[in-house]
């Protein structure tokens, strides 16, 4: 029972956020985490390293991006697909995806994408792009979208309608686990 309403004020503010999807402001929008980023430059790839264009998923009305890194609670994206699929049961033209940053070895990948596809489907799954070695802690990576975004913990959505875009990092989506 702890456990459960442990999670509970991060379901309200998931909740919230996701139905903001289909109320948002009049103008397309970015928020400051997000201009510092320009998406025609960011590329990510499937467990077959097949590169996709992430704007290429920004043509999408609504969307969701799911960020996963090594530093995380994995519980809480289980929370995330929860409410991802009551979103789905309403809009069918609501999509998201989950970006891993991981380290760029296939073993490592296939093991990334064997645990998140126990909750999320497989063929939504992608990496992040990166050339260096992933320093420690997460703080350090030196490129990809999680660098940019400076990410430290997941996960961490990026919420897309067609009126704005909004990066939600971890400690507002959980902010009574803070670690």
């Amino acid at each position: 029972m702890i456990k459960f309403s442990k999670y509970i004020n991060a379901l309200t503010y998931i909740i919230i956020s996701l139905a903001i999807i289909f109320f948002g402001t009049k103008l397309l929008s970015f928020d400051n985490e997000l201009n510092k980023v320009d998406i025609q430059k960011i590329y990510i790839y499937d467990i077959y390293k097949n590169k996709y264009g992430l704007a290429e998923f920004f043509k999408k009305d609504h969307l969701i991006i799911v960020l996963y890194h090594n530093y995380n609670c994995f519980e809480c994206f289980k929370d995330i697909k929860a409410e991802i699929d009551s979103i789905l049961n309403i809009d069918k033209n609501f999509d998201y995806l989950v970006i891993c940053r991981v380290q760029n070895d296939i073993i490592t990948q296939k093991k990334t994408l064997t645990q998140l596809g126990d909750i999320f489907d497989k063929s939504k799954i992608y990496f992040d792009i990166h050339k260096s070695e992933d320093k420690w802690p997460p703080s350090e990576f030196e490129d990809g979208l999680f660098s940019l975004l400076d990410i430290k913990l997941t996960p961490t959505l990026i919420r897309k309608d067609y009126q704005s875009i909004k990066f939600i990092p971890y400690i507002e989506l959980f902010p009574e686990m803070k670690k």
